[in-house]
């Protein structure tokens, strides 16, 4: 049937318009058809595909004809009824026919269809099984309907392939219903005075160093009315059209922000915060005063070595040199800084230039480095100049005021005139009157020529007519020099629309600014006095914005009130100009101190001052005058993000013009208690409370304080150290009233239904038995004041000791009755809080309180408590990875005789015996936790190595620990000879692909690789010379020498003994190296000797070694010949003193390397292993060895080799060999440090001078110089040949070492630029042991150590206080609430990834695997930078009240700070199916082989890694978990079932009820499948207890988050006791971090609707009678 077509009518303008019938619209209006409405709709809805995009939005065009469509498509529909949302459909249906997918995306509507509506309502729809803690209500409909539309515009306003990937179920968006929208910023052409490094500059916000989202900065302020304030961050993101708003003021100044941008107004009471598109006109802001600190520190000379070489770019540096400095590099050398003027070269790491220190010139950026490495800070005498220029400038430039008012005059009248191509560079100045003066000034100040051009007729044409006028003069100013000194060291850009402060200004004293002001007025300024006014105006003009925002500050600051107008050149097609004028006897007066014209307008100034007395004017407003769009000026707007103390004022900042502007800006229950309770957070809607005076409403504003938490954010709310921060409030209390208030908290949180719709708060408690001891000694919040002594009398929580333990007691007590049903509580979870502050009792307080429950008994509560209800979590704090309490508990550790490099606090290297480290750090105390495990401090940093960088460097250490051990230890060796020996747990790290992963020393095997550290100088200082006095003394030779100012001698000798500041010369460095090798010392009575003993053909050696004593010594040695060798020897009881004190040792079997050689000068260190290998190398006469060896019978000595020789680049194998055949007095093991591949053999030479006759090593590419160079299969090794091989894959050459599994290019390309080496282990073999094992405590950052050997470890072991306290700069503060800070934290958001669908997909190759689960996590992080972004202007828009509430401070009246900190929430990425992940990938799950779990450990070892690295990428926390989520893991297992591509890969591994999950296929999503959580031991697997605990504990250091241990009971209800000892000893002994004992508990609904039990008996809490009265709800 054919539609009948529609008439049209015709409108007097001869327009046909359709006739439709009247449209019904959403918002219940009925209005005629019209197709413009469309047209509006789609242009302005399409923009958001830029927010959200970065596309285009609709034109009008494409609009039009979308409209003209839906038009058509209506009429041959022929409808009767018409309403909005089916118009939007046919709009829709419209742009999908187009193939406009994203302007769909954002023109179509969220919401759901009546059914699935209705079956919210009946409670079967939408996600009806997702949360259990939803009540069953009308207001849980309402709260499911919404997330529904929620979930829908998230994921439609998400770019598309960021959505898809939560939709196919590669990741999961927890509480995606909440995501957020967008920020507020500046625009970046916005100038704001910074101050960096101690300077202050003028910067637009697009000139900071910003290349993501955020910036952290170390060194940055911004000027705040309080004065200069810290930049915690800057953000950046890209501008929107059309949400720019410029705001203009009656005073000229103007503001150019986004419409959300927060404005501080002058307000009757004080400073109000509006938006920006909320300003009105008539509003007045603020601006800088003249009180204000806007000018620093005087600066009265300029380093220009150092400011060419860190301001200028390199290629125009190339032939600027310094010159005169012969007498630097003279003393450098003369004062034993440096060897000579080769190694000067060497140290700076270029090709030595005997001419630079003979003529005393260098490249000035070379020659900046050699000053900061040399400390060179004196540069008397030294000039810069350019190669074939005579033209100089003091290396040290004084601010002299000819060149000070030459800036002035070239920022108003001058240009560039610069051709690099062609070397010339020039400055022009353009000044008529001044012309003489300025070129005066230039050749004072720039030491160059200058010349004065123009001044000749030349005409014009103005508008047509022919003009005659004279050129002005132009002052040209020679020199690449000067060029250089402006234009980068002052910073003045090209042009006149350019033109900027330079930064000296704001640091010159009065009488140099007012030099520079008056040269920058008399260029382009002006003035006027009107006498029949009684009035002066001075103007500035400019063409460059930037300069007018400054001038118009720094004016300001100086007590001026400038009027800006802005000529606008716009319809002439001219430049925009700006005019900075001023009137009025006070401003014209400051002017003169600041300023004078250099000619005759002077004369006006002097006139006005003289003529007008002083008048009293009203100080002018800054009124807002004007606010309208405005286009940005770049891509990108910002924000600076202010450290505050709380009020409005402290996070505002000056910006353009001075106007001052505002930024952006933490929660324990103390603050609460501290500032009071405002549950909408900003008062308008509910009442207003103060602090909590009384216990009973201390209580309820806890409870109400999480109730209103619960609707500003989506996951569980609970309190910290809740029963310590409660107790003041029940101080004296008797218990009866103590547990009614604990039963009151209970069923108010469990009764309140104000959380999302229809749930009680989803909330916990922490509980700690007593008073914590980090908290013992502090101050105590209560009653609105700090109880510290000033704001009250001082009163620490350590004085309410009872109190924290009743309380516990009470709250246990009431938990363990139930309700008056006699059901358990849901909320809050008890978190019991494992410490060991609470694991030793103290017994003196329970002797003086028999009354009150010890430790022991509130802890045994909680486990009756478990047995009956399994309410309670455990936080087990003893884990050194936790961080909390105060102990080690470290269980992992090295056998005592391991020898570590350390520094100490004066950053002298020393390699001890980690044993004699402990007793050395012990002698200053030592602290023993509740397992007796003991801590030694020690101040001091060790070598370590960051795995995501590879890169090394010396990082601090807490202390050294050690403990009792008995079993077997494992020694781990490696094919270089290299070993360790640790306990079997200790942590190693392991190569896997292109990186090392971390794992336990017991699941090692031969052919896994571990690091081996290739990095040299870790030392920090060079020591030149030894105070033997010092030296002898602290060996305890005090008593055998005499000391004077200028020497040491033994009392009652004739030699005149040794200076007493003796150099370390290289002939002292070289003897010692011959008494490493041949030396030994005794002693009989008084006679003294030290011996070198050469062999027979050891001549020249000896020789050698005599002069050496000689020279450095001053002593004759007698050398006696015999026919065995060579012996030289020194009978002296000083010398035999000194090589004791220096630790050089007595015998062939003490010897060792003196702590002096790992602190001298690389030259010196070669010197001394030249001569130790020559005196013990063993040569073939006739042929050519391959390798160089140094055998000795001292493993501390051969230890130590290894390590010096590391420290110049030199790696050596190492080998103990125990003799075959015994001999009375010989040793019996040998240790050997042997070089054998070529290259190093050639760089040993290099360093040391080893003889030109080289041993003929093996060919290139030894160990530690060569990877693969193609694919092969794990655990294929090399012969040790020197030819070309060709096997398994692998091409190269042989070498004596195994080559490492590196078969990722990126893999060998980090390896190559890294600071560490893999190495094949050899073997791991069990140790018998029985004493003490040793560790160091908490590496920062890192917890990575190397021992002698340079094989690198895992540091296990973690002071725990170090997180709570001794690492949080401002604990003070917060714990005083000193300038609004306080306690906090959180996360914003939980994302977790599909784990087995990465394994599915990376097809069984490992790499690939772990390259998949981190582009997981890139994506995760790209929707982090969305959610950061939209999030602000929810804050913005306050839509988070309570969370950035500001109550006012009860003791000061002002605002307090922000409630929470959200700036510093973390970011979590959750992990799902781990389990399934590594049974796809080996066919075993974690329990059923060892290669899946080493498979599982070193994927979250990977991810951990990644995630610190996309921490510091991203400047946002990034957190690994394990997420305790069921239908995040039936989601994951469903849409994998659904996938034909992953369909029967996850038909193998998916858990549940795999056969009915595909029969009910299509019929629905909820089936019956799922993949197990986190890192979780599949709930199914038939492992006893033990080994799911073996298993689980070792992810919880790596992947430190997330889910919960669970103890699975059952049915049963176990013996309350036996729990509390099974608990206590998987704290003690497990890395389990959470856990709970979880029962099944069978409860008939039947029974509870229709029967009302009779009224339960009180439960008998562990130990203690019932309560005689039961407290009422």
């Amino acid at each position: 049937m054919r539609l009948a077509r529609r008439s049209t009518q015709t409108t007097i303008f001869g327009e046909f318009v359709p006739t439709f019938p009247k449209v019904r619209t959403s918002r219940g209006y009925l209005l005629d058809w019209d197709r413009n409405r469309i047209i509006r709709q789609i242009v302005e809805e399409t923009r958001l595909v830029e927010v959200f995009y970065g596309y285009e939005g609709a034109d009008e065009e494409t609009a039009k004809d979308i409209a003209r469509r839906v038009e058509r498509k209506i009429q041959m529909l022929g409808l009767q009824s018409l309403s909005g949302p089916l118009i939007r459909e046919i709009v829709n249906m419209t742009l999908l026919e187009r193939g406009l997918i994203s302007y769909r995306n954002v023109c179509t509507r969220v919401g759901t269809p009546v059914f699935d509506a209705h079956l919210i309502d009946v409670g079967r729809g939408f996600e009806a099984h997702d949360n259990a803690n939803l009540q069953e209500n009308a207001e849980t409909s309402h709260k499911k309907k919404a997330d529904k539309i929620s979930k829908e515009q998230y994921l439609l306003q998400l770019p598309p392939d960021l959505a898809d990937h939560h939709l196919r179920g590669d990741l999961h968006i927890h509480d995606l219903e909440y995501f957020g929208t967008r920020p507020f910023c500046i625009d970046g052409s916005t100038v704001v005075p910074l101050r960096m490094e101690n300077r202050i500059r003028s910067l637009r916000l697009g000139e900071l160093p910003i290349d993501a989202d955020a910036w952290l900065p170390e060194d940055l302020a911004a000027l705040t009315p309080k004065g200069w304030r810290r930049v915690a961050k800057v953000t950046r993101r890209k501008v929107d059209p059309g949400e720019m708003r410029r705001i203009r003021t009656s005073g000229g100044r103007s503001l150019l922000v986004t419409g959300e941008h927060r404005i501080p107004i002058k307000a009757e009471d004080g400073m109000a915060i509006r938006r920006a598109d909320e300003v009105r006109p008539g509003d007045a802001l603020y601006r800088i005063s003249g009180s204000d600190a806007l000018r620093g520190e005087t600066i009265g000379s300029i380093d220009l070595v150092r400011e060419l070489a860190a301001s200028v770019p390199a290629n125009l540096l190339e032939n600027v040199y310094v010159r005169g400095a012969e007498e630097i590099f003279s003393h450098v050398v003369q004062s034993g800084q440096a060897a000579s003027y080769a190694g000067i070269s060497r140290e700076l790491g270029v090709e030595h230039q005997k001419q630079w220190y003979t003529r005393g010139i260098m490249p000035v950026a070379l020659f900046s480095a050699f000053s900061r490495r040399y400390g060179i800070e004196d540069y008397a005498g030294v000039t810069i100049g350019v190669a074939g220029s005579e033209h100089e400038l003091p290396a040290q430039l004084t601010l002299t005021p000819e060149l000070v008012r030459l800036l002035g005059f070239f920022v108003s009248e001058g240009n560039y005139n610069a051709a690099p191509a062609v070397g010339q560079y020039n400055l022009a100045i353009t000044e008529n009157r001044q012309a003489p003066a300025i070129q005066a000034a230039a050749r004072a100040a720039l030491n160059t020529y200058a010349t004065i051009a123009g001044g000749t007729p030349d005409t014009t044409n103005i508008y047509g007519i022919e003009v005659e006028h004279n050129r002005g003069l132009q002052v040209s100013i020679g020199g690449k020099a000067g060029y250089l000194l402006f234009r980068y060291v002052f910073g003045i850009p090209e042009g006149a629309a350019g033109k900027r402060l330079p930064w000296i200004v704001y640091h010159l004293d009065d009488v140099l600014l007012h030099e520079f002001l008056s040269a920058l007025f008399t260029g382009d300024g002006s003035a006027y006095y009107r006498p029949e006014k009684s009035d002066c105006i001075v103007n500035y003009t400019t063409a460059s914005p930037a300069l007018r925002q400054e001038l118009a500050l720094l004016l300001t600051a100086l007590g001026i009130s400038p009027h800006i107008v802005e000529l606008s050149g716009s319809d002439t097609g001219r430049r925009t100009l700006y005019r900075i004028q001023f009137n009025g006897r006070k401003n014209i007066e400051t002017f003169a101190r600041y300023a004078t014209f250099l000619d005759e307008r002077q004369d006006q100034i002097d006139g006005f001052l003289s003529a007008v007395k002083e008048t009293r004017i009203a100080e002018q407003k800054e009124i807002v005058v004007d606010v309208s769009p405005a286009e940005p000026t770049g891509e990108y707007v910002y924000d600076l993000f202010i450290d505050g103390d709380g009020t409005e004022e402290s996070h505002t900042f000056y910006a353009s013009d001075g106007l001052l502007i505002h930024n952006c800006q933490d929660w324990d229950l103390r603050y609460f208690f501290y500032y009071g309770l405002m549950p909408d957070g900003n008062g308008t809607k509910a009442s207003v409370a103060g602090p909590a005076k009384r216990a009973e409403v201390a209580v309820l504003h806890a409870v109400k304080a999480l109730g209103s938490a619960q609707t500003n954010f989506a996951g569980g709310q609970g309190y910290y150290n809740f029963l310590t921060f409660m107790a003041p409030f029940f101080e004296g209390m008797e218990y009866g009233e103590i547990k009614q208030l604990m039963q009151m908290f209970v069923y108010e949180m469990t009764q309140m239904m104000v959380a999302r719709g229809g749930q009680v708060v989803f909330s916990s408690v922490q509980l700690s038995p007593g008073v914590p001891t980090l908290w013992r000694d502090k101050p105590c919040v209560y009653r609105g004041k700090v109880w510290d002594g000033n704001q009250a009398p001082l009163r620490t929580y350590g004085e309410f000791e009872r109190e924290v333990r009743l309380l516990f007691k009470a709250l246990m007590e009431v938990m363990l009755e139930g309700d008056y049903w006699g059901k358990p509580f849901s909320f809050p979870k008890p978190e019991i809080s494992i410490e060991p502050d609470f694991l030793t009792e103290n017994e003196a307080y329970n002797r003086e309180h028999p009354d009150l429950p010890t430790y022991h008994d509130l802890y045994l509560m909680t486990f009756e408590l478990a047995s009956k209800f399994g309410t309670p979590y455990y936080d087990n704090q003893i884990p050194a990875y936790r961080g909390a309490g105060e102990g080690i508990s470290c269980y992992q550790c090295l056998a005592g005789d391991e020898l570590v490099p350390v520094a100490d606090s004066t950053g002298r290297v020393v390699v001890r015996s980690i044993r004699s480290l402990f007793d050395a750090a012990a002698k200053n105390g030592r602290r023993v936790d509740p397992f007796g495990t003991e801590l030694a401090y020690y101040d001091g940093k060790t070598p370590s190595v960051d795995f995501t960088t590879l890169e090394a460097s010396l990082r601090p250490f807490r202390g050294v620990m050690r403990r009792r051990y008995t079993g077997d230890l494992l020694r781990i060796t490696l094919e270089s000879g290299r070993q360790i020996t640790v306990t079997p747990d200790h942590p190693v790290y392991v190569l896997n692909g292109g990186g090392f992963a971390r794992e336990t020393a017991g699941d090692l095997e031969a052919g896994d690789y571990l690091p081996v550290l290739t990095a040299e100088g870790l030392g920090e200082g060079s020591v030149t010379d030894i105070d033997l006095a010092e030296v002898l003394t602290k060996a305890g030779h005090a008593g055998a020498i005499r000391v004077t100012e200028d020497a040491v001698t033994i009392p009652g000798t004739r030699h005149p003994g040794l200076p007493r500041t003796l150099p370390v010369s290289p002939e002292l460095a070289v003897f010692l190296g011959y008494y490493f090798a041949a030396g030994s010392s005794d002693h009989a009575g008084r006679h003294y000797t030290v011996r070198l003993a050469f062999g027979r053909h050891d001549a020249d050696s000896a020789a050698d070694a005599a002069a050496c004593i000689r020279a450095a010594l001053g002593y004759e040695p007698q050398i006696q010949k015999s026919t065995t060798g060579i012996d030289v020897v020194v009978r002296s009881k000083l010398i035999f003193l000194l090589v004791d004190a220096l630790g050089c040792g007595s015998s062939a079997e003490t010897r060792s390397v003196p702590d002096l050689l790992f602190n001298l000068d690389r030259i010196l260190a070669g010197d001394y292993l030249g001569a130790a290998f020559l005196a013990t190398g063993k040569r073939t006469i006739g042929r050519r060895a391959r390798s160089i060896r140094l055998k000795t019978a001292s493993e501390d000595a051969a230890r130590k080799v290894v390590w010096l020789a590391g420290q110049l680049g030199i790696q050596m194998s190492y080998a103990e060999r125990e003799r075959g055949i015994h001999r009375p007095g010989a040793p019996q093991t040998t240790y050997t440090c042997s070089i054998t591949a070529q290259d190093q053999i050639e760089r040993f030479s290099a360093a040391t001078g080893f003889p030109a006759e080289m041993p003929l090593g093996r060919e290139r590419g030894g160990a530690f110089t060569r990877l693969p160079e193609g694919e092969r299969a794990r655990g294929y090794t090399a012969l040790a040949c020197a030819s070309k091989y060709s096997a398994g894959g692998v091409e190269g050459v042989q070498v004596s070492l195994f080559l490492p599994p590196i078969t990722q290019p990126a893999g060998k390309g980090r390896f190559a630029g890294g600071d560490v080496h893999p190495l094949r282990v050899r073997s791991v073999e069990p140790v018998v042991y029985d004493g003490h094992v040793y560790d160091l405590v908490d590496v920062a950052g890192t917890h990575t150590f190397a021992n002698a050997l340079g094989i690198v470890t895992g540091n296990c072991c973690a002071y725990q206080f170090s997180s709570l306290a001794d690492e949080d700069d401002e604990f003070e503060d917060k714990l005083y609430f000193r300038e609004g800070k306080h306690f906090s934290m959180g996360s914003w958001q939980v994302m977790s990834i599909n784990c087995p669908r990465a394994a599915y997909k990376a097809e069984g190759n490992q790499e690939r695997l772990f390259a998949e689960l981190k582009a997981l996590m890139d994506t995760a992080v790209g929707l982090y930078r969305i959610k950061r972004r939209w999030m602000s202007l929810i804050r913005a828009n306050g839509r988070m009240p309570f969370a950035m509430q500001r109550p006012k401070d009860p003791n000061t009246g002002e605002r307090g700070a922000v409630a929470v900190d959200l700036e510093g929430l973390v970011y979590t990425i959750g992990v799902v199916g781990v389990n399934e992940m590594v049974q796809h990938f080996t066919g075993h799950q974690l329990h059923e082989s060892k290669e899946a779990f080493r498979l599982a450990v070193r994927a979250m070892t990977e991810l951990e890694m990644y995630a610190r690295e996309l921490s510091q990428k991203h400047n946002m926390t990034i957190a690994l978990a394990r997420t305790p989520a069921e239908t995040t893991g039936q989601r994951f297992a469903v849409a994998d079932l659904l996938d034909e591509r992953f369909r029967e890969h996850a038909l193998r591994v998916i858990k549940g009820d795999a056969d009915a999950a595909v029969d009910m296929l299509g019929t629905t999503l909820d089936l019956p499948i799922y993949y197990t959580n986190g890192t979780h031991v599949t709930p199914a697997a038939p492992v006893p207890l033990t080994k799911r605990i073996e298993i689980e504990h070792i992810f919880f250091p790596i992947v430190d988050g997330g889910n919960i241990f669970h103890v699975w009971l059952g049915e049963a209800r176990p013996d309350p006791r036996g729990l509390m000892e099974m608990a206590m000893n998987l704290c003690r002994t497990t890395q389990i971090g959470y856990f709970a004992f979880t029962r099944d508990l069978t409860v008939s609904l039947k029974e509870y609707r229709e029967l009302k039990p009779a009224h339960p008996r009180p439960g008998r809490a562990a130990g203690f009678s019932p309560a005689a009265d039961r407290a009422d709800a």
